[in-house]
């Protein structure tokens, strides 16, 4: 676990500006090494604000390509598309030239350059779900796929549809990645895939690689 680190907030507004620096800061290394970067955001109820907030950042955005980390497999413009979402939440970025891109259109060989994940209550980042079939293979960094299909099991109710996602290789990619928590169950299940055992979840999985550093922000709001 060498290179990974957690902090934590009791606010939100610090905690949307340490993630959206830390963004801002892998995409302009990008773009003065290699002249662009290839940005994974994490949709999801978590990274709204932090994304919503990006959205103004003053980067060069006509050089920055942004994309789902997963998304649900249904048409382009319902609502369950996590490409969607993105391109609600990043609509201020839009007329400086940023362009977003579905999950589909990448080939391989991937590399990011930014990463902001979530998680769920169940362990699973990006839709890399537990129990999941080719989960496991999907977390070893050195596995022949950058992007795979799959299907949650049992599927969410709330959004029972096939997904695809980055596996763990893209994103061992990037020189780090972020993970967002927000609110006490996520911040102790995160604080506690730290020692869990790496077969227990995959973001106990996660953080338990040593391919790539893992930054966590945890935002526990302090209560009376």
């Amino acid at each position: 676990m060498t290179g990974h680190s957690l902090f934590s907030f009791g606010q939100q507004e610090p905690w949307v500006a340490a993630v959206t620096q830390a963004l801002v800061a892998d995409i302009a290394a990008a773009v003065a090494s290699h002249g662009s970067a290839l940005v994974a955001l994490a949709g999801g109820k978590t990274p709204e604000p932090i994304i919503k907030a990006f959205a103004f950042a003053p980067l060069p955005w006509a050089r920055v390509t942004l994309v789902p980390t997963d998304d649900r497999l249904v048409p382009e413009e319902s609502e369950f598309r996590n490409a969607r979402q993105l391109r609600d939440w990043l609509e201020p970025a839009k007329p400086q030239g940023a362009r977003i891109i579905t999950l589909e259109m990448l080939e391989p060989p991937v590399r990011l350059d930014a990463v902001l994940l979530g998680f769920g209550l169940d362990g699973h980042f990006a839709s890399l779900f537990p129990g999941a079939e080719g989960t496991a293979t999907a977390l070893e960094p050195d596995s022949a796929q950058e992007i795979i299909r799959t299907t949650p099991n049992p599927l969410p109710p709330e959004a029972p549809y096939p997904r695809i996602s980055f596996t763990m290789r893209a994103f061992a990619s990037a020189p780090r990645l972020h993970v967002a928590a927000n609110g006490a169950q996520k911040a102790a299940l995160l604080k506690r895939a730290f020692s869990a055992d790496a077969a227990s979840s995959p973001l106990a999985a996660l953080l338990h690689q040593n391919a790539v550093p893992v930054s966590c922000y945890c935002l526990e709001p302090h209560t009376d």
